[in-house]
């Protein structure tokens, strides 16, 4: 898992100048899905990062989904909170014009923070992209390998079906700090994990009809939630840590996902049609995942695949 290799030094211990904090708040459309919804944690998560700072920090918002806004800026935590109230979803993704709005404003020794599920869907030229094309975060990354950024540098995954190998590549180019929303307690040391079970040589087939990722588009890909179907009783452990991981073992490569029992009733009609794959499923010999998955795991159709389940150590 990738989650504990980021390395840094402690925040905010030792400053004693005043702090220039600068947020960078994915607000595309695929943070309004979600249990609970992605945009409400990324507020959460914001929050908690306002609360832990100095009384004298200083605060700047920027929002991104095609493009960014400077919503906010130089401001207290109390304008920083109104401003978050108002923020709706809308848009697709851009995540490097989010990164590259921020790398602008902040100072050259301040705090950045990136606040996303790291699901980009468009280039910052705005010629194209899809979820989980392996271009837009190629691009991301040269970015942040171009910049001079020297402060620290914060990454907070939203959602159970985030991107987590791209966000976690963007924190290590900044030598900075990786964390899990939930688990997120401040601008400090991320939690470390267990594996609780690990299910390897896994085949990969699409997603049925009867779930709304089988049929994505441009314009839809980010208006579902995104998951893996799994046998009944991975998605039972599942349920116990509620954070699963998808990896193809070939490249490293992996993304966070929810799971989703093949033995689910939404999920009848497709045991009937295909109950030798369904068996596989059962038997822990397949998974079902979406298109948005295989391309940013590169996973081919009938690929192998790992389920990792991990809980906080």
């Amino acid at each position: 898992m990738l989650i504990n290799h980021v390395v840094s030094t402690s925040w905010p211990l030792g400053r004693e100048d005043e702090l220039n904090i600068t947020i960078c708040m994915d607000v595309s459309e695929s943070m309004g899905y979600g249990k609970p919804v992605k945009i409400e944690q990324a507020k959460n998560v914001i929050i908690k990062v306002a609360e832990a700072a100095p009384a004298d920090a200083n605060f700047t918002l920027i929002t991104f989904d095609s493009e960014a806004d400077v919503r906010i800026k130089n401001c207290d935590m109390n304008s920083l909170r109104r401003e978050l109230n108002a923020i709706r979803t809308r848009g697709v993704s851009c995540l490097s014009a989010g990164l590259k709005t921020g790398l602008e404003e902040a100072d050259a020794d301040s705090v950045l923070v990136f606040v996303s599920d790291g699901r980009a869907n468009l280039s910052l030229d705005k010629t194209g992209g899809f979820e989980g094309s392996l271009d837009l975060e190629k691009e991301l990354l040269n970015i942040a390998s171009n910049s001079n950024f020297r402060g620290e540098f914060h990454v907070i995954a939203v959602g159970e079906d985030s991107f987590t190998y791209t966000l976690t590549k963007l924190a290590e180019v900044f030598r900075g700090f990786f964390y899990l929303a939930e688990d997120f307690e401040g601008l400090s040391m991320p939690k470390n994990y267990q594996s609780i079970r690990v299910v390897e040589n896994l085949t990969v087939y699409p997603v049925p009809l009867e779930l709304p990722a089988a049929q994505p588009s441009w314009s839809k890909e980010s208006q579902v939630e995104h998951l893996a179907v799994v046998s009944k009783s991975l998605y039972e452990d599942y349920l116990k840590c509620k954070r699963a991981f998808v990896i193809n073992s070939l490249n490293n490569r992996e993304a966070r996902t929810a799971l989703l029992s093949v033995d689910a009733e939404i999920l009848r009609s497709y045991r009937k049609r295909r109950p030798e794959t369904a068996k596989k499923i059962k038997h822990n010999e397949a998974i079902l995942l979406d298109g948005s998955y295989r391309s940013f795991l590169s996973l081919e159709k009938k690929g192998k695949a790992t389920i990792k389940l991990v809980k906080p150590a």
